[in-house]
């Protein structure tokens, strides 16, 4: 079996994928990076691929480009359970090759506990700082927010209405949305020589001795010679799916491995907005996008912007709506889970799997005071005469599931993964991804699944928790300067020798 060899492989170029494996390329070591859809878009690795028409003019393309490109995870097909609705794109850039880039601060409850409360303003800081969030002003959006802010209980100032954080860089058309090649590549056009990627391949098998991984077993997605993967540290970053998925089919199932399945209960509706809304504003006007934070009581989380998600409205030109979302959040269950059938595979020859994702009264509760919430705000936003036309999809739909391979603080069979993100009883095995957070949420994951993804990073390469690298638009430089590549020690590679069977 041929092998490739690194200091660090990481499986998944999505969110944490790409911004583990940016983070050790830049402190000096060498990675690679498998991922299971094929590399074909022209440009850098991992871009997003709304650049290619980042106008509001071109957000149906976009839609079409989404509905293209994503898919049931692994391919499957069959019963999903309670998740049908879940898809994800198998690529360069994993979901961040597609992502709307809303990038908003977790509630501090929705925060996972494992990390000290005292990380987390630094941990969200560089990762605000490594994906370019910011708010562009719009003149639209503030009629908006101001119309809004009047249907609200007062409360804290800054959990209050305001612009939805995103994260983009340049305005007008020169606006660019980040994807997974800045937190991977920086401002380099490529990757440096001491990155080696396997596009098209799909990690089957993690290989363990005595505690330790001493490889992981890649084979091509459509066939063909597979490939032992070795390197001193290993990082799987496969999705909330394929990453229990993977530790699944190599025998590292413990209690939680699966279980704490979360996700979004969503409402959506297309809104003709006022007229008000659009009377004398500025021609190149920023794109509006208007967000109301989880507040205390308020455990949901709504957003107001253009998008392809919903059907155009009749007699409505879509520059005169907008599309209100409603995040829901569901409570951590060890009985809600995903179930892998080790006697059926899926296209990439890894367990089929189905979820089983119910509500619990709390959950319930929640949601409908946020239906509620949805349909007071489509009242005073929407056109008089307009009808109401929501839709309520179906589990899953959201693409942000969460908890599968959740952070703890103890082993104690509630979680996989410490506050490092290293799986518990393997010394040399990380995970990354939406699947590490623990608490309710209902806020998009992104910027908590990224500062997750730095801090692992900080202890793969040997820093302090939280120390990271100094980071801007993308481009990081390490705190402590690059260091050199580094061989796997002696004794790592007498393991790995007498394991070459495995």
């Amino acid at each position: 079996m041929d092998e490739m060899n690194a200091d660090v492989a990481v499986i998944g170029a999505g969110a944490a994928g790409s911004a583990i494996a940016g983070e050790v390329l830049r402190a000096g070591l060498s990675v690679v990076l498998v991922e299971a859809g094929p590399h074909t878009t022209p440009g850098r690795f991992g871009r997003h691929l709304r650049n290619d028409g980042p106008g509001d003019d071109g957000l149906q393309a976009f839609g079409q480009v989404m509905r293209t490109n994503l898919s049931h995870h692994g391919r499957s097909t069959g019963d999903h359970g309670d998740i049908e609705g879940f898809r994800v794109s198998h690529g360069p850039g994993g979901g961040m090759a597609l992502w709307f880039n809303n990038c908003p601060e977790p509630e501090a409850s929705e925060r996972n506990r494992a990390v000290p409360a005292e990380q987390w303003l630094h941990l969200l800081e560089r990762a605000r700082t490594a994906l370019s969030v910011g708010v562009q002003p719009s003149v639209r959006g503030e009629r908006l927010e101001r119309r809004i802010a009047g249907l609200l209980p007062a409360g804290p100032a800054d959990r209050g209405v305001q612009p939805m954080p995103t994260a983009a860089v340049g305005t007008g058309a020169d606006r660019r949305f980040v994807g997974a090649d800045d937190l991977l590549l920086g401002e380099s056009a490529d990757l440096p020589a001491h990155a080696s990627v396997l596009s098209g391949h799909v990690a089957r098998r993690v290989v363990l001795a005595f505690g330790r991984v001493i490889g992981i077993e890649v084979h091509p997605a459509g066939g063909g010679v597979a490939r032992m993967v070795r390197a001193e540290k290993y990082v799987v970053c496969a999705g909330a799916v394929g990453t229990p998925q993977l530790l699944q089919a190599s025998g590292l199932a413990n209690e939680a491995l699966g279980s704490y399945l979360m996700d979004h209960p969503m409402l959506m509706t297309r809104v003709a907005l006022s007229s008000e809304v659009f009377t004398g504003a500025p021609a190149d006007d920023a794109p509006f996008s208007v967000w109301i934070p989880v507040r205390g009581d308020r455990t949901w989380h709504t957003q107001l912007s253009r998008t392809p998600y919903l059907p155009s409205l009749p007699d409505v030109p879509d520059a005169e709506t907008g599309d209100l979302i409603s995040f829901g959040s569901t409570s951590p269950d060890p009985a809600n889970r995903l179930h892998f059938d080790p006697t059926r595979v899926d296209a990439f020859g890894l367990p089929a799997y189905r979820g089983t994702l119910r509500l619990d009264d709390g959950a319930r509760q929640r949601r409908d005071a946020m239906i509620l919430d949805h349909v007071r705000l489509f009242e005073a936003l929407t056109r008089r005469g307009r009808p109401w036309t929501p839709t309520m999809p179906i589990g899953g739909t959201s693409l942000h599931l969460s908890g599968t391979h959740r952070m703890g603080r103890r082993d104690d069979g509630t979680s996989v993964a410490d506050v490092n993100s290293q799986v518990w009883g393997v010394d040399n095995l990380y995970v990354g991804g939406n699947g590490l957070l623990s608490e309710p949420n209902a806020c998009n994951p992104t910027l908590q699944t990224v500062a997750l993804a730095l801090r692992s990073a900080d202890h793969i390469v040997g820093r302090s928790p939280g120390s990271g690298s100094r980071t801007h638009a993308g481009v990081g430089v390490s705190a402590s300067g690059p260091r050199e590549r580094r061989s796997r020690p002696q004794a790592h590679a007498a393991i790995r020798a007498a394991f070459h069977a495995s």
